[in-house]
């Protein structure tokens, strides 16, 4: 990768994670990002939208046409049609058409507290890894 293709990607990542992301999980699905980083998302939201925030976070990644037109799309670029004071106002980079991003989902009852939700599904993560790891991938 050179610097220019590197430059674009970390640009890209950037304004995924700190600009559009925050903008979808709270403002626009009333949900609480806990991090964004990179390609790296935790957020939680309500259980009777998770599959159309998960949608909206999948198009935005790709570039692809905003599901709720809040956002123009040309090239592998998201616009903000109105102005927002979270999101700047210019083109903001996304992945591209040929980008992939897979989701995990945890659903747990509101009385159990975030911490403990929390270390269960960092648990089964580092579990899935040393798993995908001993497999010889």
């Amino acid at each position: 990768m050179g610097p220019s293709t590197h430059n674009a990607l970390s640009r890209a990542l950037l304004d995924f994670s700190n600009q559009l992301v925050p903008y979808l999980a709270e403002q626009r699905y009333a949900g609480r990002l806990i991090y964004a980083g990179g390609d790296d998302v935790l957020a939680y939201s309500n259980l009777w939208e998770w599959d159309n925030w998960l949608w909206d976070i999948r198009e935005c990644f790709k570039g692809n046409k905003d599901p709720q037109e809040e956002f123009d799309s040309k090239g592998d670029y998201w616009t903000a049609l109105e102005t927002h004071p979270k999101i700047a106002k210019r083109p903001l980079f996304t992945m591209g058409k040929n980008a992939t991003i897979s989701f995990g989902i945890v659903i747990v009852h509101h009385s159990v507290p975030l911490a403990i939700a929390l270390e269960s599904l960092w648990s089964a993560e580092a579990k899935a890894k040393e798993h995908f790891l001993s497999q010889g991938r």
